[in-house]
Formats: C-alpha cells, sequence, structure tokens
C-alpha cells in the first residue's frame, strides 16, 4: 500500500515512477539546442526582406503618372512655356487644317459633280467593270468604306437614296442663298454686309436664312432622321464584321499599357506643364490606341485585299463578257468557243483570278498607299475611310 502511495506521488510530481528520466521533459542540452535553432531561424526571417508582388496594370500606371508629375513639378524650368507651346502649336495646326480643307472644299465638289456627271452617261457593264478593278486594286486601302457602302445597300439603298437626295437639295438651296447672301450690300458702303458682323451675329444671320429658305423642314427631318438611323445600323454591323480587328488593336494597348506610360510620361508631363498635366495618361493611351489601330488595320488590310481582290475580279470578268456579248464582240476572239457556253468556258475564271493577283500584288507592294494623283482625287474617301474606322474602334 505505501509502495502505490509512492509511485502516485511521483506521477504527480512529473517524475517516471521507478526513478527514469521525467516522462514530459527533455534533457537539458536537447532544450538549449532547441531553443537556439529556433533564434537562428527568427533572426534568418527578420533579416530576409519581404517578398513583393507586382502590382496590377491599373496601380502601376498611376505609380508611373505619380512619378512623372512629381519630376514634372521638381523641375521648374519653362514651365508654363512648355504648356503655352503646346497649346499655340495645337490651335496652329487645327487652324491650318480648317483653312486648308476650307480652299480644297470648291476643287473637290466640282469633280464630284464631273464624276457624277460622267457615271450617269456610262452603261451598266461599263460602271461594273470599273468597281470590279476598284475592288481589286483599293479594296484593301478602303476596307471599311467599302463594307459600309455594301452594308446600305442590304439595308435598303432606294431609301437611302431617297432620304440623301432630300437632305443634298436642301443644302444646295442654302448654299446657293448664303452665296447672294454674301454679296448684299444693304448699307452701301462698298463692302458686303456679313464683312461687318462679329461671329455671334453672323451666325445667327446665316442659320435665320437657311431656316428661310427650307420650305419643307418636316420632310428635312424625317430624312436626316432616317439617314443617322441608317448610319447607326451601318455602324453595328460593321462593328460585328470587325470585332476581331478592334479587339486586337485594344489588346495590345491593354497589354503593353503600363510600360508606355512608364516610358513616355515623364516626357510628356514635362512638356505639358503642371496646369496641363492630369491630360498626360490621356493623350498617351490615345496615341498609342491610334497606333494600335493602325497596325491592326493594316492586317485587316491584307485579308479585306485577298477577299475583295476575288470579289471585284469576278465581277470585272462578268460585266466584260456580258459587254462584250451584248457587242458580238465575243465569238470573234480567239480563245472562245462558238457558240458560247459560260457553263462550260473558263475564260471568266482565268480573266477574274488574273486581275485579283494583280491588284492584291499592287496593293502589298505600295503598302496600301495611293499612288499620285490618286491619292490627291481620292482624298475626301480616304477621310470617310479613317473616320469609320476610329468610329468602329470607339464604338467597340
Amino acid at each position: 500500500m505505501k509502495q502505490a502511495v509512492r509511485l502516485g506521488g511521483r506521477l504527480l510530481q512529473g517524475q517516471h515512477p521507478f526513478g527514469f528520466a521525467p516522462l514530459d521533459k527533455k534533457p537539458d542540452q536537447e532544450e538549449v539546442d532547441t531553443s537556439a535553432h529556433e533564434r537562428e531561424q527568427a533572426k534568418k526571417k527578420a533579416s530576409s526582406p519581404a517578398r513583393k508582388r507586382k502590382l496590377p496594370d491599373e496601380q502601376r500606371v498611376q505609380r508611373h503618372l505619380g512619378h512623372a508629375r512629381r519630376a514634372s513639378l521638381a523641375e521648374d524650368a519653362s514651365r508654363t512655356l512648355g504648356a503655352g507651346f503646346v497649346r499655340e502649336l495645337g490651335l496652329g495646326a487645327l487652324a491650318s487644317i480648317l483653312c486648308v480643307l476650307r480652299c480644297l472644299f470648291p476643287v473637290y465638289k466640282r469633280l464630284f459633280e464631273v464624276g457624277w456627271g460622267i457615271q450617269r452617261r456610262l452603261p451598266t457593264n461599263v460602271l461594273l467593270m470599273l468597281a470590279g478593278v476598284a475592288l481589286c486594286f483599293f479594296g484593301g486601302t478602303y476596307a471599311a468604306a467599302i463594307a459600309a457602302i455594301e452594308a446600305f445597300r442590304q439595308m435598303g439603298w432606294a431609301r437611302v437614296r431617297c432620304d440623301l437626295a432630300i437632305v443634298l437639295r436642301e443644302a444646295q438651296l442654302i448654299a446657293a442663298a448664303s452665296e447672294v447672301d454674301d454679296e448684299v450690300d444693304d448699307d452701301g458702303d462698298g463692302r458686303p454686309d456679313v464683312a461687318d458682323l462679329p461671329p455671334a451675329e453672323l451666325a445667327q444671320r446665316k442659320v435665320s436664312l437657311a431656316m428661310t429658305t427650307v420650305k419643307e423642314p418636316r420632310r428635312l427631318q424625317q430624312a436626316i432622321g432616317s439617314l443617322w438611323a441608317a448610319y447607326l445600323a451601318v455602324i453595328a454591323t460593321l462593328q460585328l464584321t470587325f470585332a476581331r480587328t478592334t479587339a486586337l488593336a485594344l489588346g495590345i494597348v491593354e497589354m503593353l499599357r503600363p510600360t508606355l506610360v512608364e516610358l513616355v510620361a515623364p516626357a510628356v508631363s514635362a512638356a505639358l506643364g503642371t496646369s496641363l498635366g492630369h491630360w498626360t495618361q490621356t493623350l498617351i493611351e490615345a496615341t498609342f490606341t491610334f497606333v494600335a489601330v493602325v497596325l491592326a488595320w493594316m492586317m485587316q488590310s491584307v485579308i479585306s485585299a485577298l477577299y475583295s481582290g476575288m470579289r471585284g475580279g469576278r465581277l470585272f470578268a462578268s460585266a466584260l463578257l456580258a459587254l462584250l456579248e451584248k457587242r458580238g464582240l465575243l465569238e470573234h476572239l480567239p480563245f472562245v468557243t462558238t457558240p458560247f457556253d459560260p457553263n462550260e468556258s473558263h475564260v471568266d475564271e482565268v480573266l477574274a483570278y488574273s486581275l485579283a493577283a494583280a491588284g492584291f500584288m499592287f496593293q502589298i507592294s505600295t503598302g496600301f498607299a495611293l499612288p499620285f494623283p490618286l491619292n490627291l482625287l481620292l482624298f475626301p474617301l480616304t477621310i470617310v475611310e479613317w473616320f469609320l474606322r476610329l468610329q468602329i474602334t470607339i464604338a467597340s
């Protein structure tokens, strides 16, 4: 009994019942080694720097913009002069562009009238042949414009043409009335009255003249509304057609945005100055978006050039054979069997694909740039093309 009490007392004190080492304790040397190892590991963790993770793209952009803004504020040399120079440069470029457009408008208006008169006198097959040649040699250059014309045709070209004729007729009447008004000299001082009016009064006078000239404003309103609805529908169609192109352009800009901002933001912020520094990110992104759109549309132009070349070649060949058959000249050709059977002959395919290959190689060799003087003659269509491309990209 006493032996059992003694064993129980040793257990309560944490000792082994038969005098061996305690059950829940280790030797002193092992405790010392364990604590030393733990202290060493703690020192290593405290001395090693914490691993940094890469920030998201938006935070990186804001960080680079902040660095550029602080660097711009640190430099105190010619800050206002830089912003003033940018403003003067932009206003001067805008004024020059408006002046050039004002001078070129009468020239292109006359060219359009001459071309419209010529096309009204040409036979239908000749017009189709010209359209086929244009598709073969300029289909990649004007991919968006040609797609827009096709979309207008599919949506009901007769209605669009009728509404467009109403708007053009009223615009011509307003332009004629404005030219007569520019020569009026009611005060008899030898100068036209419009030359002495300030801009606000001149604008009010021209608006009043336009409203007086239009005799059917309700019809004009309906025509403009129909054209605007058709335009929005065409933009939606083009947006679906060129969705891959716009996605490619915007994806390139999104991936390169942090790096581009880091490289360009200091110089742009320094050029804009403190008063215009908040435009830094917007200008950088807009500029590189434009560049990415140009590159993506160049890739799209290659695809459009191949497709439009084949389509234009077939259109040209069909119209040419129809014209020769109508004139009785088809049977006199040495490579055509008589009687001519379009289902058995391959003349149209040879003509179509030969012209398509020539047009495609021409566009690739010129880099989709028009040679002189076609670049000047088709300059308005070039403006329309780039406007549609930017509109498609922005709408996407």
